[in-house]
């Protein structure tokens, strides 16, 4: 199947399984609000077409890192609110202050500078007032107004005709870890006293903000204190919204996989016993093998470091990759597949093929050979074993991230602009 840009490589990406995962995390923190994190172009599921779904939905705003990409949304019709969360930095080529004020983006302020730019350019602009998230530093320890500054920094801009203080939020380190007796765990609790504590400190002044979040993705399942109490009027989830999670084993949201990345055979070569495969002649094959080509490397976001650890499904069976990733091409041992041929279609990672469910259908959860995979050694030459996974299930995006040593977030933000994106809307009415 060609689709696009001369390759058969793409990534289907399930618009109704956004939505469905959005109503999941509204079931479970209702009746608070949701932003849904759609920056780095929606986790590279697509950032226009993510926020258009689920703008049909009930949702308070969007979040985003910069002030492009709120533009990019409000030029796209997004009319909802739209946060930025990442500093504002001078030296661009464009100025983000005035890009907020003139698309009626809402921006984070960390310190003093950032609200004084904001203002001076409603101020000139004549727009405004420009709308504001005061951004504190609760444990992360990257930006935001330290906890004893916040207080005057935000009685500051209330006080600024050129300012609507509008919001408050912070940044959770440890959301992922949630088991009694973690340190992480003991971290969260302590960043939220930290904002129960600026919020009422905040409330004595008269100036508490009408919109306080907290809550990431990975809180929304294991951190209730994190969004229930009278402090919080919502959450922020991001990789939630894609059906994927930092801790799939154990599930607290019925989430579905979004994106699914696929390919085709190029070609099957036969390939004699000790024969060499691919850069630098590490993968030896121990038998007489098939080895399908297929037309997608690490430019194009497949991870170089996954190596031969990973498998992808072919005629809805596991295989191998075998030899390093190059920058437009991979290798699979497609030896135990007899059918294997040129044109067929290959799943490298996300919800289960058409073939076997409905896109987007299948939970995100981790294979159980996982210890194998992560285990899997991708260092010097050696002679290889391939084996044919009878399990068949398509390979998940945790999966792939584990392989490669990194996080999902990681994994689906970096399928590259050279694969085109298929979409599916959500059907009517569908859950």
């Amino acid at each position: 199947m060609a689709v696009g840009r001369c390759r058969p490589t793409w990534l289907d990406v399930d618009l109704g399984a956004c939505v469905h995962n959005l109503r999941q995390i509204l079931e479970r923190i209702r009746p608070r609000d949701v932003w849904p994190v759609v920056k780095a172009d929606a986790y590279g599921h697509g950032a226009v077409r993510v926020a258009q779904a689920l703008a049909r939905e009930k949702v308070a705003g969007f979040c985003v890192a910069t002030a492009s990409e709120g533009r990019e949304l409000r030029q796209n019709g997004i009319s909802e609110p739209i946060l930025v969360m990442a500093t504002l930095t001078a030296g661009g080529t464009e100025n983000p202050f005035e890009m907020v004020v003139e698309y009626g983006l809402s921006a984070a302020v960390p310190d003093a500078t950032t609200a004084s730019n904001l203002a001076e350019a409603a101020r000139a602009m004549r727009v405004g007032p420009a709308s504001v998230h005061l951004k504190i530093d609760t444990g992360m320890g990257r930006l935001g107004v330290s906890t004893d500054q916040a207080v005057g920094l935000a009685a500051a801009m209330r006080a600024d005709p050129a300012l609507a203080f509008d919001g408050l939020f912070s940044n959770l380190a440890t959301a992922d870890e949630y088991e009694e007796g973690a340190t992480g765990k003991a971290f969260v609790s302590a960043q939220v006293d930290a904002f129960r504590h600026i919020c009422a400190a905040l409330g004595e002044e008269g100036n508490l903000p009408r919109i306080r979040t907290l809550a990431n993705s990975a809180a929304v399942s294991h951190h209730p204190a994190a969004w229930e109490g009278m402090e919080f009027t919502g959450v922020r989830p991001g990789l939630a919204i894609y059906g994927a999670s930092l801790t799939p084993d154990r599930p607290r949201l019925a989430l579905r996989a979004a994106a699914r990345w696929c390919t085709s055979i190029s070609a099957v070569r036969r390939m004699p016993e000790g024969s060499t495969v691919g850069y630098g002649c590490d993968a030896v094959l121990a038998r007489p093998s098939r080895i399908a080509v297929l037309p997608l490397g690490y430019h194009d976001g497949l991870p170089r470091s996954v190596g031969r650890n990973a498998e992808v499904l072919v005629r809805g069976r596991r295989v191998s990759l075998i030899g390093r990733i190059s920058m437009d091409l991979a290798l699979a041992d497609v030896t135990d597949v007899s059918a294997a041929a040129a044109g067929d279609e290959v799943t490298i990672f996300g919800a289960a093929s058409a073939e076997s469910e409905s896109v987007g259908r299948r939970e995100s959860v981790y294979a159980d050979t996982l210890a194998t995979a992560v285990g899997a050694s991708d260092g010097s030459r050696e002679t290889l074993k391939p084996e044919v996974n009878p399990r068949r299930t398509t390979p998940s995006v945790e999966e792939y991230a584990a392989w490669a040593g990194t996080i999902p977030h990681e994994i689906l933000s970096r399928v590259g602009t050279r694969v085109p994106r298929r979409y599916t809307e959500p059907e009517a009415g569908a859950s």
